[in-house]
């Protein structure tokens, strides 16, 4: 709003555009420093995934809040804009949904989804929680400055370090050959996005329209036990 004002309603969806994407470039970056991959993105929020394999969740934690506190530093450079995060443990459920002549969709569920949700209400601007499941994984308590609850869900505030103990991940292969492989990116972009990207109007992408945003939540749907539910 205040770009707008500022700018104009073109201009200042433009100058939001840029800052948009050199902040989340940023955020990104650590992430994927990490061995994590952004799911979706969400207005203001992205949804993130760190898994190293069935038998490593104590590891895929771990990864998870280096790359928070990594997160938070990268923060400090851009003055006026904080950032929260909530970490949660678990199993969850993946799929891929949607129709690929449209656009496909990375989708995340189950409990553990949820008590992330519950964690960004806990969490205010700078903050990094992690619940109870991610507390005894980690089996340090050193950096818990409080506990938080919500709901019957327990979150730990975490002190963030200038630096990770851990070190980077390395890229994944499997990244690499996505980038190499469009075909398997395509499905994933909206039709509309690529039809104005291969006819060279990419730069008008970023346009400042009226419009109602629609949240549909789901319940008695059990994720984690039911087979059926997809």
């Amino acid at each position: 709003e205040s770009l707008r004002k500022a700018l104009g309603a073109r201009q200042g969806a433009e100058a939001l555009s840029r800052q948009m994407e050199e902040v989340f470039s940023a955020l990104v970056a650590e992430v994927e420093m990490y061995g994590g991959s952004v799911i979706n993105f969400a207005g203001d929020s992205m949804l993130c995934w760190f898994d190293r394999g069935i038998h490593e969740i104590q590891a895929s934690s771990s990864s998870a809040l280096s790359a928070a506190m990594g997160m938070q530093n990268v923060m400090q450079t851009f003055s006026n804009l904080a950032l929260k995060v909530s970490i949660a443990s678990g199993n969850s459920r993946r799929f891929v949904v949607g129709d690929e002549t449209i656009q496909r969709l990375d989708v995340l569920a189950g409990a553990t989804i949820s008590r992330t949700a519950v964690g960004e209400h806990l969490a205010t601007k700078g903050d990094i929680v992690v619940d109870e499941a991610t507390v005894k994984l980690l089996g340090d308590s050193s950096l818990i400055k409080e506990w938080r609850e919500e709901g019957g869900e327990r979150f730990a505030l975490v002190e963030n370090a200038s630096t990770s103990s851990e070190q980077p991940s390395a890229q994944r292969g499997d990244a690499a050959a996505l980038l190499t492989d469009y075909s398997i990116l395509r499905p994933f972009i909206h039709h509309a996005v690529y039809q104005r990207e291969i006819s060279g109007q990419g730069s008008f992408l970023t346009e400042f329209r009226p419009c109602v945003a629609l949240f549909i939540r789901f319940s008695g749907l059990n994720y984690d036990a039911d087979d059926e539910v997809t």
